[in-house]
């Protein structure tokens, strides 16, 4: 019976959802960045792409990027992601479908002062770093769960966990902790975000259709032909509006719009109720679980790459990262200009940093005297990471 109550309440999900999937926080490579002066609304994905190409730690033909713009602090939150991790998540091509991280609900936040926010959403927990008032956050750190989102000591636990696994942060935890709640789209493609938290007090993120665009990490040309389809509704409405039949139209679709919208608030009245009584039943198996998986763990490869990352010069990318037991990481790259010269560095760079118990950086291959490859083996001293299964 919970099995077939636990189908409904995903079919009831997909139906109200059905305009976006958020994707995982940890795949996300994620930076603040500054836009740079004078430039136009139509030359600002161009300055980010040149930005992201020399500080990401992949080349940009491997990645998606979204971001989300604020005008008035002349800053931008870029995160980025890897095309064969969205190929592994099979997601569908359809151009009315947007691709948004899951934290992305919660960039609506003005932090009054320096501090880390918490959302939830989905089976997702994250951490939204703020370390500066009134500004964007400078990082984002997600974690997969499966536990009651209702149960505040579960997720005050895991929390800890995961900040224990990231000590560079040091500001305070806000007080509040926001629950994405839902998400809406009207016919000019504009989308309203809301979370809430444990008060009732509500955490909105507004979009515009561009902006829509700017945030979603699909290829150029899906996003491209959604927003021609958002601009062409837009049109329609405003030509049809002029004469007696584009009026009686109007009132079918506001009409079509009331019983869509009480149908959607039938079943999220569904869902609520049902999800109360399965989460009930099951949320000290859940919570159990999550202890026993070591979920927080999982983080320790990120945090390694973190660290390589940073001593990583200009004109030095990486093409394949692998970890091993052991605290081990092989990094395969590539350099263009000057390579022996970046390589060189790149190596003098990673024995400097006190993380690392050995160094080996190796040229393997020269391709006509433009692109050098290498091959980084690099063994980490032991990290500090969350015991999530201790139950002591």
């Amino acid at each position: 019976m919970i099995e077939v109550e636990e189908e409904q309440q995903e079919e009831s999900k997909k139906a109200l959802r059905g305009t976006e999937s958020l994707l995982p926080g940890a795949l996300f490579y994620t930076e603040r960045i500054e836009i740079p002066a004078g430039v136009t609304t139509g030359e600002i994905e161009s300055a980010i792409e040149m930005q992201l190409e020399a500080n990401a730690p992949f080349p940009l033909d491997q990645l998606n990027f979204g971001v989300l713009l604020d005008h008035e602090s002349g800053q931008a939150f870029v995160y980025a992601v890897l095309k064969d991790k969205l190929k592994e998540l099979e997601l569908t091509n359809d151009s009315s479908v947007a691709h948004f991280p899951c934290f992305l609900p919660f960039l609506g936040f003005k932090a009054e002062k320096p501090c880390v926010l918490t959302g939830l959403a989905e089976n997702q927990l994250c951490l939204m770093v703020y370390d500066q008032a009134g500004m964007l956050p400078s990082e984002s750190h997600c974690i997969s769960l499966d536990c009651d989102f209702g149960n505040l000591a579960t997720i005050e636990k895991i929390r800890a966990d995961l900040l224990r696994d990231l000590p560079w942060i040091q500001y305070p935890l806000e007080d509040k902790l926001f629950v994405w709640e839902s998400s809406s789209q009207n016919w000019k493609n504009e989308r309203i975000m809301l979370s809430r938290d444990a008060s009732g007090a509500e955490l909105c993120l507004e979009l515009d259709a561009v902006e829509a665009s700017f945030a979603d990490v699909r290829e150029q040309a899906l996003k491209q032909k959604a927003l021609k389809a958002a601009r062409f509704n837009r049109v329609l409405w405003f030509t049809t509006t002029g004469s007696a039949g584009g009026l009686f139209l109007v009132a079918l679709l506001a009409l079509g719009n009331l019983f869509w919208s009480l149908s959607i608030q039938s079943r999220l009245e569904l869902v609520a109720a049902r999800q109360a009584t399965v989460e009930s039943i099951e949320s000290k198996e859940r919570n159990l679980q999550v202890f026993e998986s070591g979920s927080a763990a999982q983080l320790q490869p990120l945090s390694m790459l973190d660290i390589v990352n940073e001593a990583r010069p200009d004109g030095v990318y990486f093409g394949e990262v692998r970890a091993f037991e052991g605290n081990k990481l092989q990094v395969d790259g590539m350099a263009e200009e000057n390579g022996t010269a970046l390589i060189n560095r790149f190596r003098d760079e990673l024995n400097k940093l006190d993380q690392l118990e050995s160094v080996s950086v190796e040229i393997t291959r020269i391709n006509q005297g433009a692109s050098y490859f290498f091959r980084a083996n690099l063994e980490f001293k032991e990290l500090e990471l969350a015991n999530v299964g201790d139950h002591s």
